[in-house]
């Protein structure tokens, strides 16, 4: 992609970082935590695709190949988190719970 671009991007998921912790924080949710590591990941690939056209090409490349999976170990956690059994804790009703209480 041109360096326009990747900067273009790198600028847009900066912009979006406060408004997605705003939102992230302020949930409920199980793993939040995690999503918020996983954007954070994610933000440094794009930070290190755009540091690569510049200096150290190798290296910035390898780290940005590291940041995407360290941020995709990070969103896997995070949906295990909000999916899994804990999720219904704390009276959090899923569709099962939701069923049974028709039933009876």
């Amino acid at each position: 992609m041109p360096i326009s671009t990747e900067i273009f991007v790198m600028i847009v998921f900066a912009i979006g970082y406060p408004l997605f912790w705003n939102l992230i924080i302020r949930s409920k949710i199980k793993g939040k935590n995690y999503f918020i590591l996983a954007y954070t990941a994610i933000l440094f690939s794009n930070i290190f695709t755009v540091a690569e056209e510049y200096n150290f090409s190798e290296i910035f490349n390898a780290l940005e190949h590291i940041s995407i999976t360290i941020g995709a170990f990070f969103l896997l956690a995070g949906v295990v988190k909000f999916t899994g059994k804990d999720a219904l804790k704390d009276g959090a009703l899923s569709d099962e719970k939701e069923r049974r209480r028709q039933r009876l």
